[in-house]
């Protein structure tokens, strides 16, 4: 018995099959597709950091003590600051990761050297998707133990994953970001360095 196929289903089929792996294949490129057409992903709550306000260093919002989070609303950025691990895995599936042995965010010097993944699966406000994007004078909002700080950029730029020159720590008050680069290598390292703003 000769099995018949009727054609027009099968091109149905084919065309389905065809868009399902494009969507698969296009998946990481979602996010930079999203931010080209509605800006920036929404970063959610920013605690008491009102837009176009600075709040004074080591302002205290009533939090409960202990609170870590680093908000870039420019980027669309709001996730947990881990602090608590040594493993990168495990500290990067959790959030942003404060690199053992540099400073504090506030502190009245040093450098604060926070690192996250560029693309996780997600690309909202749980990574550094959208890192590249950061201009000079965009605000950087850190909630540390309940006390807020802000920091504005003050640049960006390209290292190899050797350069271990921008964890050095510095007489003023600093924070580095860094991620991956270019999206989906680990070739080089996306470093944005920022002044914590004192009033």
């Amino acid at each position: 018995m000769k099995l018949k196929i009727n054609k027009k289903y099968l091109i149905i089929a084919l065309v389905c099959l065809g868009v399902l792996f494009l969507a698969i294949g296009l998946r990481p490129l979602y996010p930079e597709i999203r931010y080209r057409l509605f800006g920036p992903p929404d970063p959610g709550v920013l605690l008491d950091f009102s837009e176009g306000v600075e709040p004074t260093v080591g302002q205290d919002d009533g939090a409960a003590t202990g609170t870590t989070r680093i908000m870039i609303p420019a980027i669309g950025v709001n996730m947990e600051i881990v602090v608590d691990e040594t493993d990168e895995q495990t500290a990067f599936s959790r959030g942003a990761w404060l690199l053992p042995g540099t400073a504090e965010p506030g502190g009245t010097s040093g450098n604060a050297v926070i690192a996250a993944h560029r693309y996780l699966y997600t690309s909202g406000p749980n990574t550094f998707y959208h890192l590249d994007k950061l201009k000079e004078g965009n605000r950087i909002l850190i909630d540390w133990q309940g006390k807020h700080y802000t920091y504005r950029v003050r640049d960006s730029f390209v290292v190899s994953p050797q350069m271990v020159e921008i964890l050095k720590q510095t007489e003023k008050p600093i924070l580095t970001l860094f991620t991956c680069h270019p999206v989906f290598t680990t070739k080089s390292r996306l470093v944005v360095t920022a002044e914590l703003v004192v009033e």
